[in-house]
């Protein structure tokens, strides 16, 4: 009998498909195949807790609290929100996975525990940057965007290889895309070109979250606006970015939460308060001379 093709919700903008059909054996997993991708996207919104803890630092420091104290709160309640992020991503890639081996009738040994962890691992910190890594000066950013280029399309021949020889063992693109040319020419490249992207930005989520919890409270620290872009008050995200140069080093952030007083011009030397670390410096506030 054919193995029918289930698609999954969006994971991280990543598109995932899982195979329904035949199996040997049914009692490591769900009552239903169906179950297993459900829910493929834990319910966490990011933002909304950050800004939390962002209102709690503020209070803390309007209540006159140490800056060790401060950091503490930080730590505490950021690492918190990545565990259970994490738990729930290792959780939902489990699901898929054992929804795999339902269809199957075997478990692929490649996809073992610390595969799951790696996965959980990458898509953790491409979120990590999507939130508060538009706060974060990376002290190698001008090296790592030369290698950017080069270090995406080496990982675009794992992710090749990877995404082949699934489609080539389990079919899991055949059902969902019959047509050869849309399989081949269109899904194909656009997955390994994500996933390539996806695990390349990682690392910086994860710098900056290094920077945040550990960097030295730091005042008065130079920068430059190298570019403001225009205010969008209907955006979701971050209405106002501007590219700084700190120590060298060039990056965009948001300035949302980041201005003080007035918006500074492009090429106006600016101040930079937060945190300053090997990683790099977190930018909490930016004031204009």
């Amino acid at each position: 009998m054919d193995d029918i093709q289930k698609p999954s919700k969006n994971f991280f903008g990543v598109r995932i498909m899982t195979d329904i059909g035949n199996s040997k054996a049914h009692s490591t997993v769900r009552s239903s195949p169906r179950d297993a991708t459900e829910n493929v996207i834990p319910h966490w919104n990011p933002t909304t807790e950050l800004d939390a803890i962002c209102r709690n630092v503020k209070e803390l420091r309007h209540r006159g609290a140490s800056e060790e104290a401060i950091t503490t709160h930080f730590g505490e309640q950021l690492q918190a929100i990545t565990a259970r992020q994490n738990k729930e991503t290792a959780e939902v890639v489990v699901d898929i996975y054992a929804s795999q081996a339902y269809a199957n009738g075997f478990v692929s040994p490649k996809w073992n525990l610390l595969s799951i962890i790696a996965l959980a691992t990458v898509f953790a910190g491409f979120s990590l940057e999507l939130t508060i890594g538009n706060q974060f000066v990376f002290s190698a950013a001008n090296q790592y965007r030369a290698a950017f280029p080069w270090l995406t399309a080496f990982l675009a021949i794992i992710s090749a290889w990877i995404w082949f020889s699934l489609q080539h063992k389990n079919h899991i693109w055949a059902k969902h895309y019959p047509t050869w040319w849309v399989r081949w020419l269109l899904v194909f490249p656009g997955m390994v070109a994500t996933s390539s992207i996806i695990v390349a930005i990682s690392p910086l989520g994860w710098l900056a979250l290094y920077g945040w919890i550990f960097g030295s409270p730091t005042e008065g620290h130079e920068a430059k606006m190298l570019s403001v872009a225009a205010y969008h008050s209907g955006s979701r995200g971050c209405h106002q970015n501007a590219e700084i140069i700190i120590n060298g080093n060039s990056a965009t952030v948001c300035l949302d939460k980041a201005i003080s007083g007035r918006v500074p011009a492009v090429g106006e030397a600016v101040t930079v308060a937060g945190r300053i670390s090997r990683a790099g410096v977190f930018v909490d506030e930016i004031r204009a001379r």
